[in-house]
């Protein structure tokens, strides 16, 4: 992230801080703040992960700053931050082990992955052959391409128990469980 990108002012306890320029530390930023005519270092850092109380980001090329609590609290605004979103982190404070950061500013929201594409799958009425049945289920190998399509005895229009080797016409529908036949008929 270039310093265009950053805020020019940030607010904080009723302060405004004004961009100063790079900071000395990898990753650092100085902001002014007039109020107290002092310089303040915040860093650009990344979530690695994000919890239900607080998040732990890490400042690239920082080793002393890989792995900084942030309370959710404690983010302007009240956003909720997750994995790979870019933060401004500030008023950095040694808590036990670890650091915490008293100040969040969500710079840039993590890049959402596209949503997978649901398999296509040829609609309309097919036809095959009934190979296997167990309780209240079964398979169907289409005719068509000779995959085994998963086929439950609620769907056979009128109701009627499965049989192997039974020839019937089926709509192939995609569930969130893979292809499924439904509006099961017996093929004249």
């Amino acid at each position: 992230m270039n310093s265009n990108q950053l805020p020019r002012t940030v607010t904080y306890n009723g302060r405004t801080l004004v961009a100063a320029g790079p900071g000395n530390s990898p990753q650092g930023v100085l902001y002014f703040d007039p109020s107290q005519q002092r310089l303040q270092e915040f860093f650009i850092g990344t979530v690695k992960t994000s919890g239900e109380l607080y998040a732990v980001a890490s400042v690239e090329g920082n080793p002393r700053l890989n792995r900084v609590r942030i309370d959710l609290g404690a983010v302007v605004g009240g956003l909720r931050v997750s994995v790979g979103d870019t933060l401004l982190i500030g008023e950095i404070h040694q808590q036990g082990a670890g650091m915490s950061a008293a100040l969040v500013l969500l710079l840039a929201p993590a890049a959402k992955p596209a949503p997978r594409p649901v398999p296509a799958v040829a609609l309309g009425r097919s036809t095959g052959t009934i190979i296997f049945t167990r309780g209240t289920w079964g398979k169907i190998s289409s005719d068509a391409d000779g995959s085994e399509i998963f086929a439950h005895q609620v769907q056979w229009r009128p109701t009627f128990p499965m049989q192997v080797g039974q020839r019937c016409s089926f709509v192939k529908a995609p569930t969130d469980k893979g292809v499924a036949a439904f509006d099961i008929r017996i093929a004249a």
